[in-house]
């Protein structure tokens, strides 16, 4: 059953800092951001976005504008995105590890007036901006007032153009308002968020879902507790929620399949209450594996959420639920929201049928930045309905007889990897442009967990570049999950009568890589043919060489952290997950795993001599 939820309207008209600063003065000594290294109350992260506030507003003035936001996945990013609003000013966050000509690219859009970052990222601060405009150290505030400052802030004004996912050739800013993040934090409390809750926050900053999920838990007087995944691996997340008794956290399916491929059996987490997932299609078979290790009372919200409209439909699901096998639907319209699912003509159609999800609503993203173009073709006024809109969003869905939504899939050429929007065309374009590359194309498949992986068909000159050599290239320009895991050679791609490609005629993919750069090698010994093992199931393929690379294999971070994780269960030694990209062969892997044995071996002797000289003693 789902609740139909009521919310106070007056909450929204206000700014984020005046909700903030409510909560402030309301629990001060709460903690609000806990990370690795430091833990921030009510009160110290106030004074401390203080102090960088009036540092910007030195700097630039009171004037409404963009500043870009430069931070590790910390509790300084919630400090610099909270002086950055209180300044006045919206906020444009970078992500690190996003390569320079991204940075570059998302730098000369937006606009930025000014570049914050902290004193870890001020050397790449330099580089990106190349004096074009100011830079400001967060770390190095001691002589700024604490105060808050007196700003009126209106409900209106911008709090940040987010850039989706580095989908497209161009950058795409979705804009946001103080009232839409309001109402998104309001009007989806299900279940209820309490003070006492303990928030991880698994994605970086850069995403929408993450700022939203920030003043959330800051709306609501809970704590955040910022984990890098990227940087400590999926291996790291199940000892992490254990030992800070986290509550609640959002992923997406993709994340959450191979988290749950890493749990022993029997292993739950007592304190976590709340799951939300979104993003991707959830399937029954992801619930069947997630129930047994979760202690009631427990639930999983899915929802239906996308940058311009942060959460439009959810439903939750807990133990005692009957669902048939399928798709997990994302539920019913959040409050004053709709969800339709219309025709290519822009018609209704009849439940059960699919068509395009068209989100309405007056609370959505106001548009893109400095694009009215791409505005007017996704935000379409509906008449008679002042402010109201349909949002547009080139995804797929169905509604069923009770009137919940079902998430199918994007609508065109535009897939999900890892949660993350790519346009197929926009691949093939970045391949087509090395050098060595005649003709290419990009399809996304899945692979033997049903986790969608991008697949490249080449036309190479002669001689043809290596496939270390085109991962290298591209990854000076595009993100990770942007990059093909696996490469065909081919001597022409099908076409059409037409000309076009003939996708369907592609060769197929499934269960196997290309030939790699180096001479297939069989393991030699059995921990080389145990690590051969875990490589074969993980990566879903038929042969793995010990001289093979792990990332020419398809490998991803997502699959690097299972191989470590089951590497280190095997042998007992614990092996860092940088060891796959640092020795990243069989052979390499074996090599470091047999020395820590030998380390380990030589400690403990040395431990026995010296309890034996105690014991003469």
């Amino acid at each position: 059953m789902h609740p139909v939820l009521e919310y106070d309207r007056s909450e929204i008209e206000q700014s984020l800092t005046r909700r903030f600063e409510t909560q402030v003065g309301r629990n001060p000594e709460s903690f609000a951001v806990r990370d690795a290294n430091e833990s921030l109350t009510y009160d110290v992260l106030n004074r401390r976005a203080n102090r960088l506030a009036h540092a910007i507003l030195r700097v630039r003035g009171a004037a409404a504008e963009p500043v870009a936001l430069l931070v590790e996945h910390n509790a300084s990013a919630a400090v610099a995105m909270l002086a950055i609003l209180k300044a006045g000013k919206f906020f444009v966050p970078l992500d690190p590890g996003l390569p320079d000509a991204r940075l570059d690219a998302i730098l000369e859009n937006s606009q930025a007036a000014l570049l914050v970052s902290g004193a870890t990222h001020q050397l790449r601060a330099e580089t990106v901006c190349a004096g074009r405009i100011p830079r400001l150290n967060s770390d190095a505030l001691a002589n700024e007032p604490d105060t808050n400052p007196d700003l009126a802030i209106s409900p209106d004004a911008l709090v940040n153009i987010m850039y989706t996912s580095g989908s497209t050739g161009e950058p795409k800013g979705v804009v946001q308002t103080h009232r839409n993040v309001l109402h998104a934090i309001a009007a989806a409390n299900y279940p209820p968020h309490g003070a006492d809750e303990r928030v991880a926050q698994l994605t970086p900053f850069s995403f929408g879902g993450s700022t939203a999920m920030l003043f959330r838990t800051l709306y609501f007087g809970a704590a955040l507790y910022p984990f890098a995944l990227k940087q400590e691996g999926l291996g790291r997340l199940a000892p992490f929620l254990l030992e800070h008794g986290i509550t609640r956290f959002h992923t997406v399916p993709t994340v959450l399949r191979n988290w749950l491929s890493l749990l022993a059996v029997g292993q739950t987490f007592p304190a976590l209450r709340v799951l939300e997932v979104g993003g991707e299609p959830l399937f029954t078979r992801d619930l069947e594996r997630l129930l047994p290790h979760t202690t009631p009372p427990f639930l999983v919200r899915n929802a239906f959420a996308t940058t311009e409209t942060f959460i439009a439909t959810w439903d939750f699901i807990d133990a005692a639920m009957d669902l048939s096998e399928g798709v997990v639907p994302v539920g019913f319209p959040a409050p004053d929201m709709d969800a339709l699912i219309l025709d290519e003509g822009g018609q209704p159609i009849a439940r059960g049928e699919t068509g395009e999800i068209v989100i309405k609503s007056r609370y959505l993203a106001p548009g893109y930045w400095r694009q009215p173009a791409q505005t007017a073709a996704h935000f379409i006024p509906v008449p008679g309905e002042p402010g109201v809109v349909l949002y547009k969003t080139g995804d797929l869905g169905r509604l069923r007889a009770d009137g919940a939504l079902e998430h199918l899939g994007r609508r065109d050429g535009m897939v999900k990897i890892r949660g993350n929007q790519v346009v197929l065309t926009f691949v093939e374009s970045a391949v087509r442009a090395l050098d060595g590359i005649k003709d290419a194309a990009v399809i996304a498949q899945p692979n033997a967990s049903g986790e969608q992986r991008l697949i490249a068909y080449l036309v190479a000159a002669d001689p043809a570049p290596t496939r270390g050599e085109l991962r290298n290239r591209l990854a000076r320009t595009l993100p990770e999950y942007m990059i093909p895991t696996t490469w065909h050679m081919l001597e022409q791609l099908p076409r059409l009568p037409n000309g076009k490609l003939d996708r369907r005629s592609l060769p197929a993919a499934q269960g196997a890589v290309a030939a790699l750069d180096v001479e297939y090698v069989a393991p030699r010994t059995p921990l080389e043919e145990e690590l051969a093992q875990i490589w074969r199931e993980v990566l879903g393929v038929e042969r793995v060489g010990v001289h093979d690379p792990f990332i020419e294999l398809g490998g991803t971070s997502l699959q690097a952290a299972q191989v470590i994780a089951r590497a280190s269960n095997v042998t007992g030694v614990d092996v860092p997950l940088s060891a796959v990209f640092d020795v990243p062969t069989i052979q390499g892997l074996s090599q470091l795993i047999t020395q820590r044995m030998a380390e380990r071996m030589q400690t403990q002797d040395l431990e026995a001599m010296l309890r034996e000289v105690e014991a003469l003693s």
